[in-house]
């Protein structure tokens, strides 16, 4: 039975958890040792410094304004591809259920996700430097988190 007591609670609860997380995502990126520029830095400590490269753009503000929204674009990059495979997946098109194809999608995904990326996303933010490898293993961890984790890549749905 729907109750709009428990609707209402778990509504605000889960508004206040996104509050929470987001102040905490923000307030680490400023932390000079989890902010991007801190992790930048060390990798220029370490002579690793090709890998990211972020061009002076002026104010700290405005550098984290800058990389939050090149971050989220290409997250948008990432969700528009799943929703894709999602409707692939809802037309019979692909069975993720068979390890082959599940594979295949997983190295599409990784690939044009690190293409659409580096050939759109970092065009329109020319002020970020990355490697192409950089984006190959970050989009290669996000991806089997996701492969892990969520329902949509583990089993296939029954269409009756």
């Amino acid at each position: 039975m729907f109750s709009i007591k428990n609707f209402l609670s778990s509504k605000i609860g889960n508004a206040i958890i996104a509050v929470i997380v987001i102040t905490a995502i923000i307030a680490a990126s400023y932390l000079p040792f989890l902010g991007i520029q801190g992790w930048i830095g060390i990798l220029e400590r370490h002579h690793l410094g090709g890998i990211i490269k972020i061009d002076d753009i002026g104010s700290n503000v405005a550098k984290a304004i800058y990389i939050h929204l090149m971050l989220l674009s290409a997250y948008i990059v990432t969700v528009v591809l799943e929703m894709i495979l999602t409707f692939l997946k809802k037309r019979n098109i692909t069975n993720l259920s068979l390890t082959s194809q599940k594979v295949v999608s997983f190295i599409l995904l990784v690939f044009c996700s690190s293409l659409l990326t580096k050939v759109v996303i970092l065009n329109l933010f020319q002020k970020v430097h990355c490697s192409s490898i950089l984006l190959l293993v970050a989009f290669f961890i996000y991806y089997s988190f996701l492969f892990s984790f969520k329902d949509t890549y583990r089993k296939q749905e029954a269409f009756v």
